[in-house]
């Protein structure tokens, strides 16, 4: 997997380290993010696009220092938002000895989320429409954007690639590709649906997020 990485960062971060960000990110937060990132030395890596995630934070393991990798393919708003995202994680790692007990997603996470994206959440960053949705968002931040439907639909409006299809976009009945598996819809829970899987006959919950190809 092709991956842009910028190493652990000096307190005097090369020009070049900013003109990579400066790609992912809106204008008016790049300054920010590099100050967060200068500051605590955080080691990021981006990360083509990967199906199953769009960022994720790491501990050090076997050697490897701690580190924070996000998707090159989301755009600015989603980038930003998945980037302050996996910091939080980034901060409270280091500021709690007893990390390992914590819930990954619970009060300490979504605490230090809200207090890191409280600075990003005005209209020199974000559109306003996209603003007021996030700001609803993060009044109790979830586990992954996607499990936000509304949010997710919002920032999918500033994709720069093709919209791609989500099981919202079909109805009950219908059947399509998910993974080189052939699923059919039978009914919708919340932001998940129950799906049969055409050979095994076993049903799963996908989320409504999840990019298919109807049938």
């Amino acid at each position: 997997m092709s991956t842009t990485r910028l190493p652990l960062i000096k307190p005097m971060m090369p020009k070049s380290d900013k003109d990579i960000l400066a790609k992912y990110l809106p204008k008016k937060s790049v300054d920010a993010v590099l100050q967060l990132i200068t500051r605590h030395s955080i080691n990021l890596n981006i990360k083509n696009k990967r199906s199953t995630k769009y960022g994720d934070f790491r501990p050090p393991h076997k050697g490897l220092p701690a580190r924070i990798s996000v998707n090159a393919d989301l755009n600015i708003y989603a980038f930003l938002i998945t980037l302050i995202h996996e910091i939080a994680h980034w901060f409270v790692w280091s500021n709690y000895k007893n990390y390992k007990r914590l819930q990954p997603h619970g009060m300490e996470w979504k605490r230090t989320f809200k207090s890191l994206m409280a600075p990003f959440l005005n209209n020199d960053i974000f559109p306003d429409d996209l603003l007021n949705i996030l700001i609803k968002h993060m009044e109790n931040p979830k586990a992954t954007t996607a499990s936000d439907i509304t949010l997710m639909k919002a920032l999918r409006a500033f994709d720069h690639r093709q919209t791609p299809i989500t099981l919202l976009d079909l109805k009950i009945g219908q059947s399509f590709i998910l993974k080189n598996r052939e699923f059919k819809i039978l009914e919708k829970k919340r932001t998940r649906f129950v799906c049969q899987q055409s050979t095994n006959k076993k049903r799963y919950l996908i989320s409504g997020m999840a990019e298919i190809t109807p049938l």
